[in-house]
């Protein structure tokens, strides 16, 4: 009896050790599957939306843009993430990722010869509808390599038109709409909504 008592309890120790190695494993599996798995859910906030890096569609980008709310991606899938939301911009700006230029302000020479310097700040945001073009094109770096060079450029060709007369009887309604009629359409070109542009400060002889 004794024997047999013995041989039951073995019997009954096999099973409680296969038994906590199948729930060790299947512990592991399921951990496994949580680390490659979680990843392909994603949450896309109400400002937001993202562009799917693909390598089962034509060009690496998945046609359909993520809207706002809960997705779940294929494995070798991932998202890039897109704000919606207003940004401004200003030439005086010490506190932005905007690159060293962020802080200079356009300097130019008015119609007349006198050179300018004149601080501006405009508002824009991306076109959501456009987001795969502008990351096809700009990646991330719409605001640096876009934003800042391009609206310098057109800031001072358009200012550069008006004399310095015209500047010192702080003609600045009229000049900011001359700006934001050259500037509004190369924005939505590049897939980018200028929704306004205002002088800051006009310094002439600088």
């Amino acid at each position: 009896m004794t024997d047999l008592s013995g041989r039951k309890g073995g019997f009954s120790g096999r099973q409680l050790l296969i038994g906590g190695l199948s729930l060790l494993l299947s512990g592991c599996i399921i951990l496994v599957l949580w680390v490659f798995v979680r990843p392909l859910f994603i949450t896309i906030g109400p400002d937001e939306v993202g562009v799917v890096i693909s390598a089962f569609s034509p060009g690496g980008i998945n046609p359909t843009v993520l809207l706002p709310g809960n997705h779940m991606l294929q494995f070798g899938e991932r998202a890039e993430i897109f704000k919606t939301s207003r940004v401004v911009y200003s030439s005086t700006s010490t506190d932005c990722d905007c690159g060293s230029s962020a802080s200079r302000a356009a300097v130019f020479k008015t119609k007349d010869g006198v050179k300018t310097s004149l601080n501006y700040q405009l508002t824009y945001a991306i076109n959501p509808e456009k987001v795969i073009n502008l990351y096809r094109e700009w990646y991330h770096t719409y605001p640096t390599e876009f934003v800042i060079p391009v609206s310098k450029r057109v800031v001072m060709e358009a200012a550069s038109q008006y004399t310095s007369s015209a500047m010192a009887l702080m003609k600045r309604s009229e000049i900011e709409q001359a700006v934001f009629s050259r500037l509004e359409p190369v924005f939505s070109e590049f897939h980018l909504v200028l929704f306004e542009f205002k002088i800051d400060d006009i310094q002439l002889g600088k």
